[in-house]
């Protein structure tokens, strides 16, 4: 980063206006202005150089006070701040400086060298003199190397193609959104979801209710992701209440597990002694329509007495 004083507006000593000493700055912007104001013309120095200057004084200004000051300067508009750039790459920071405010000076020195943007595609004197060598070497006749934007340029990757958003279905997203909240992937449930049809898909969202309530009846549990859900069909358990998970050897009732073939016996011996025994345990017996017991165990014990469904 250089700092660059504005040409063309002192003579063998250095001017600085009464109005921009009576300005509203701090005592360091001040002396840093007028300091910088001093120099030659075409005097450059780096922001590292000043915190270097002040390395002796009683109080030193470090970088980050440093460039606070400088900050100051440019906010009250006596120094900008640009930066440099050439074919198109960022090349460096430059300040233009002024004992007057820069509006001012442009209104004064209309055809001062300050740049019209914050952006000018200045090339500093490093950069000319390569661009001379070249020059030089192609009128004789020699090899001139690529420039580095060339070179950039040569290698550029091709642009990757953008990635299309998938597209979701608004009875995928009506599922989703009812899904208990979870950390699985919304595309990965999706590439399941299309793979159902229209009756599994209309039974995994009548399920998601009954689901629901178990969750909270099992607090503990957390919810398994939305896309195992929909592919191993566990969504079938849940289309009644406190259903059975599937692959699973155990039926949920009231928070408790049970053997499913255990559940078949016990309304089995109830169809043919209509005692039931386990209200507390088991809730209301399998002919009560409020019961908790799954209905296709109620089935298989009715099959099993040769008993009638009278819910039907």
């Amino acid at each position: 980063m250089t700092i660059r004083k504005i040409t063309g507006l002192e003579g063998g000593f250095s001017i600085v206006p009464n109005s921009t000493l009576n300005d509203n700055l701090s005592w360091e912007a001040i002396g840093l202005l007028a300091y910088l104001c001093a120099k030659p013309d075409d005097w450059e120095v780096s922001v590292t150089q000043l915190v270097n200057h002040s390395k002796h004084c009683p109080r030193p200004s470090r970088r980050d006070k440093t460039y606070r000051i400088l900050d100051e300067l440019i906010e009250a508009g006596y120094v900008q701040r640009i930066n440099n750039r050439a074919g198109g790459k960022f090349t460096g920071v430059e300040y233009l400086v002024s004992p007057t405010k820069l509006e001012q000076v442009r209104e004064q020195l209309p055809h001062t060298d300050l740049p019209d943007t914050d952006l000018p595609d200045t090339v500093k004197p490093t950069q000319q003199k390569k661009e001379k060598n070249k020059e030089r070497k192609k009128q004789n006749g020699e090899k001139v190397s690529p420039s580095l934007s060339q070179t950039e340029e040569k290698n550029k990757k091709p642009d990757k193609p953008k990635r299309k958003r998938h597209q979701y279905t608004e009875e995928f997203d009506t599922f989703f959104k009812a899904y208990p909240e979870t950390k699985g992937s919304k595309l990965e449930a999706f590439k399941v979801w299309k793979q159902l049809n229209k009756t599994e898909r209309q039974e995994a969202l009548k399920s998601l209710d009954n689901y629901k309530t178990h969750l909270e009846t099992e607090n503990w549990k957390k919810p398994m992701i939305p896309a195992r859900y929909l592919r191993q069909e566990h969504y079938v358990a849940f289309q009644v209440p406190n259903g059975v998970l599937k692959a699973s050897d155990s039926v949920l009732i009231n928070g408790k597990g049970f053997d499913p073939k255990t559940l078949v016996q016990l309304c089995t011996a109830y169809f043919s002694s209509l005692e039931w025994k386990y209200q507390t345990m088991l809730g209301p017996a399998p002919d009560q329509p409020d019961t908790n017991i799954p209905e296709n165990l109620i089935l298989q014990a009715r099959e099993a007495v040769n008993e009638p469904n009278t819910n039907q």
